[in-house]
């Protein structure tokens, strides 16, 4: 499940325009409600879809975007196994590489 914040967590532009009208303050109170709603909609997205976390698993995390990259990586590796860890490594700083390069360009 993803969800967007708009404009209050949205990344800056290199040069500074555009800067979010939101305190840190309010920035925390809204990565603190995106937590509690991400906690509220674990069984609705289970009875949605079909997946249940294993038992033991970690509970669901807020993330911005450097943390959902280095999550998807860490999934990637997992599911490759041990063989894509030295591959992996170059790939994974090259994506990110590209991935912020894409980002500044969009904005």
């Amino acid at each position: 499940m993803t969800t967007s914040t708009g404009v209050l967590l949205h990344p800056l532009p290199q040069n500074g325009a555009g800067r979010p009208k939101a305190s840190r303050v309010q920035v925390k109170d809204v990565v603190s409600e995106l937590r509690r709603a991400t906690q509220l909609a674990i069984d609705p997205v289970a009875e949605t879809s079909g997946l249940q976390a294993p038992p033991g698993a970690a509970p669901p995390l807020v993330v911005d975007r450097a943390g959902w990259i280095s999550a998807n990586v860490e999934s990637a590796r997992g599911m490759l196994g041990p063989s894509s860890t030295r591959r992996s490594t170059v790939s994974a700083t090259s994506a990110w590489s590209q991935a912020k390069t894409s980002a500044h360009r969009a904005i």
